[in-house]
């Protein structure tokens, strides 16, 4: 929800590669990296692979952004290290969630926390 109770905007970039497995695999770290860092700046709602049938990955997959607009999460798309490499397209959709939820379980005693259905 928004500061004034409307529904949230979200940015969905949805990945597709342009080169082989083989060829991302090498620049995973630094795509992981780039990543990591948007998840500290809070940028990042939700980001994962698509697996494969068989499990393996094969380079597609999907990222929800929380940023203010379409040309800044534009921005942060093109900028991804296998973006910048020509290994993966991109296209970004706006995402306005209406449905849904998740729970977060924190366990005062032992300072745990768990993300899904409590056990």
């Amino acid at each position: 929800m928004t500061a004034d109770g409307g529904p949230a905007a979200l940015w969905v970039v949805e990945w597709t590669p342009t080169r082989p497995w083989s060829e991302i695999a090498p620049l995973l770290p630094e795509h992981l990296a780039y990543l990591g860092e948007l998840e500290r700046e809070g940028r990042i709602f939700a980001s994962g692979p698509f697996p494969a049938d068989d499990g393996r990955p094969d380079g597609t997959g999907m990222t929800v952004l929380r940023v203010a607009s379409g040309p800044e999460a534009e921005r942060l798309a093109a900028a991804d290290p296998l973006a910048l490499a020509g290994l993966r397209r991109y296209t970004v959709r706006r995402w306005v969630v209406v449905e849904g939820g998740f729970t977060i379980t924190v366990r005062y005693s032992d300072a745990s926390y768990q993300m899904g259905e409590p056990r």
